[in-house]
Parts: structure tokens; sequence; C-alpha cells
């Protein structure tokens, strides 16, 4: 019995980036949900400012409104 096993490791690489970009995807939306217990809040702009981006194959947690503002 012969078996013959073939791939496109394109195909590959692109579905185990793919799903790896929406398991990050998924645990910055908990980190980002945990670290929002941690931001102090006056206000509550700075907290309500917190987002998770996808750019490329980079995942971004951040906080966009100076906690300066007023």
């Amino acid at each position: 019995v012969d078996i013959t096993w073939a791939f496109n490791r394109d195909l590959l690489d692109k579905e185990v980036t793919k799903a790896a970009m929406k398991g990050l995807k998924q645990i910055s939306e908990v980190i980002l949900g945990e670290s929002g217990k941690e931001v102090p809040v006056d206000t509550g702009l700075l907290k309500d400012s917190g987002t998770v981006q996808k750019k490329g194959t980079e995942i971004i947690i951040s906080y966009n409104t100076p906690s300066w503002l007023p």
C-alpha cells in the first residue's frame, strides 16, 4: 500500500497565520478587559478609549485618549 500526501505549503501557511491571528485577537480582547480594571477612572474617557486593532500580522492593544484631557 502506497500513501502519498501532498499539501500546498502557501495555503497551509496562510491558514495557520489566519488561525493564529484570530486567537491573538481573542486573547487581546481578554487582556484589554483585564487591563480596564486597572485603568485610572476619573471621567471614564480613558477607560472607554481602549481598543484592540489588527494591523497586518500585529495586534495592538491601546488606550487612545491622553489621560491629561479634562
